[in-house]
């Protein structure tokens, strides 16, 4: 679906308007920082499952993140691991499992957990103004995937933050997570963070080792540059038609799970927000850790 001026206009006053019905408070949890008025929203790029034992520079600038953000009460993720058809489902147990979906990997991976809190009341909270406004909706028993669980155990090592996940949709388009991100976006005003965790750039199909001396592919640099310039300019309608508006569109996100995630951030934005960098680089040939905030 290819996203009009007009369709980003309406998108914008949607989003202005939005409010989750009965704003039931979350679930206290130790605040460590005074709270803004307002929290920002967070795109992650996570990169592959061994970031969680590699102590980088990536690792570094998303632990600083969780340090310098204030505490957040609760944390809502969506992650590029997780994608159904309707319904969309929301976590709701009480203490959500850490799943390993993924193989081939060290014991040490396989063995790590995140047990953190879910938050039941705030999950049913969110499905019964996602049915509200157009999106169908189901609480699930599910954990956490390791596109929710890795950044928040770099981020947030104490596991002491609530985190309820929301998942992608097989058949929606930008402009529908767009509209998705609107109808969260109240939350950011009850220092709740909201995440999309996924990858500016992510083609599984060529994916590769850089050799010594070799630099990542040009198209995916040039691709992560157009993406991080559209974006200080605000300019929503070419990122939601990113695979026509850039030659390298298509081929930085084969499939648009990982990518997905970006449209339920922006949707989540607020007039007057501001990008902030916390990391950018990539991993081997073409794998973008380009992770930011939008800050008001």
């Amino acid at each position: 679906m290819d996203l009009t001026r007009r369709d980003v206009l309406k998108l914008a006053v949607a989003g202005s308007a939005a409010g989750l019905a009965g704003c039931a408070a979350p679930k206290e949890a130790p605040v460590t920082k005074p709270a803004m008025t307002r929290m920002p929203v967070v795109f992650i790029s996570h990169g592959s499952p061994m970031v969680a034992l590699i102590r980088d520079d990536y690792s570094a600038a998303l632990k600083k993140m969780g340090e310098e953000l204030p505490f957040p009460s609760a944390v809502v993720v969506v992650s590029a691991h997780w994608q159904e058809e309707a319904p969309i489902r929301i976590t709701a147990g009480e203490r959500p499992v850490t799943i390993h979906d993924f193989g081939g990997f060290p014991e040490k991976l396989h063995d790590m957990v995140y047990p953190s809190p879910g938050h039941p009341e705030l999950a049913a909270e969110i499905s019964k103004t996602l049915n509200a406004g157009g999106f169908p909706s189901r609480l699930e028993d599910r954990g956490l995937d390791h596109g929710a669980w890795i950044p928040m155990k770099i981020a947030y090592p104490g596991a002491d933050i609530p985190v309820i996940e929301v998942t992608l949709r097989y058949d929606l388009k930008p402009a529908d997570y767009l509209r998705l991100g609107a109808l969260l976006a109240p939350l950011r005003e009850r220092n709740i963070l909201l995440v999309g965790s996924g990858g500016v750039v992510h083609s599984f199909p060529e994916m590769r080792k850089l050799a010594p001396g070799e630099k990542p592919d040009a198209w995916a640099v040039n691709f992560d540059a157009w993406f991080r310039e559209r974006l200080a300019k605000g300019d929503i309608e070419s990122i939601a038609n990113y695979r026509a508006a850039h030659p390298a569109g298509a081929r930085s996100a084969p499939t648009t799970e990982h990518f997905d995630p970006i449209f339920v951030a922006l949707g989540a934005s607020k007039p007057g927000d501001r990008v902030v960098d916390i990391y950018e680089g990539f991993r081997g040939a073409n794998l973008s850790m380009r992770t930011f905030a939008l800050k008001s």
